[in-house]
């Protein structure tokens, strides 16, 4: 999606997700949780009685990509279901890609958590989450402002002062479910950036400047995009994940070995013993009917 000069793109697999029902300044998204760069994914649950547990969700990593045709830099800050993620850089006549929402320990490095595509959770026992959230819910927004040079600053001195962040939790179902929205989007697991070492130079400053633009995403997933009314394009289906493609090549081997392939030994027919019709040798009509088990390494394939 493009607004005047800047430009915003939802990427999966690093692939930019189709866009429906353009507005200005505003359009849906939808991703698939069965896409190859999906994965299950360990989240702590809780039931109405306070206890917890550990449920298996599956997930779909994405990125956010802001390009910046003007002139000047600018700085592009991300909202995820009404949580700020934080700012990129954006240099004129260039691009940035947001991986995650930025985080920094006590030490000062500083990390990301991935953006993750999900359906929402279960509340854990003790949290709150304000009803002021669930207008965002399913939504990613980006605000572009202008970057405007302040000053130069001592390397050591800038890393001291940053201050500690935060993880980012997740909408729970309650208040996905007063937005009217069965997608919600979580954190994964945090990397940190390398140490820089101290004193190694200067760094520029730039503060936040005039509001040039605001663009937001609303997404779904592929599966409710009938629910909202959209046309789904079949002609490009998703591509299976792994283990879908892994089950399917199963069953395919299944499918062969039971349907097909060299005939086994003719199974002979007991005879009555008291003057029978005499034995004759297997036709290939008896091998039809063979029934025996045969033993077969699923592991060569």
């Amino acid at each position: 999606m493009k607004v005047d000069k800047f430009g915003v793109d939802i990427l999966v697999g690093s692939k930019p997700l189709k866009e429906y029902t353009p507005q200005p300044g505003r359009c849906l998204v939808a991703y698939s949780l069965h896409d190859p760069s999906s994965f299950p994914m360990d989240f702590e649950e809780s039931d109405p009685y306070g206890e917890c547990y550990t449920q298996k969700w599956p997930v779909t990593p994405y990125e956010v990509r802001v390009s910046n045709d003007e002139a000047f830099d600018c700085w592009a800050t991300v909202v995820v279901d009404g949580r700020g993620a934080g700012s990129v850089f954006v240099p004129s006549r260039g691009a940035a890609v947001m991986r995650g929402f930025r985080v920094t320990d006590e030490r000062g490095r500083r990390g990301t958590r991935q953006f993750l595509f999900s359906m929402p959770r279960q509340m854990r026992s003790g949290e709150t989450v304000a009803l002021r959230d669930a207008a965002d819910v399913a939504t990613i927004r980006v605000c572009v402002r202008e970057a405007v040079f302040s000053h130069e600053e001592d390397a050591a001195d800038y890393d001291r002062r940053r201050a500690p962040g935060r993880g980012h939790d997740a909408v729970n179902k309650h208040v996905a479910k007063l937005a009217k929205s069965g997608s919600v989007s979580r954190a994964g697991e945090a990397t940190y950036e390398p140490a820089r070492a101290r004193g190694s130079g200067a760094t520029r400053i730039y503060k936040f400047g005039e509001a040039k633009a605001t663009l937001v995403f609303d997404y779904c997933a592929v599966a409710a995009l009938a629910a909202k009314g959209v046309d789904v394009d079949e002609d490009e289906p998703p591509e299976p994940s792994w283990w879908a493609a892994a089950f399917g090549g199963l069953r395919g081997l299944l499918g062969r070995w039971l349907g097909g392939g060299a005939p086994a030994p003719a199974k002979r027919k007991r005879d009555d013993d008291a003057g029978g019709p005499s034995k004759k040798p297997a036709t290939d009509a008896d091998a039809d009917d063979d029934d025996d088990d045969d033993i077969v390494d699923l592991t060569e394939e």
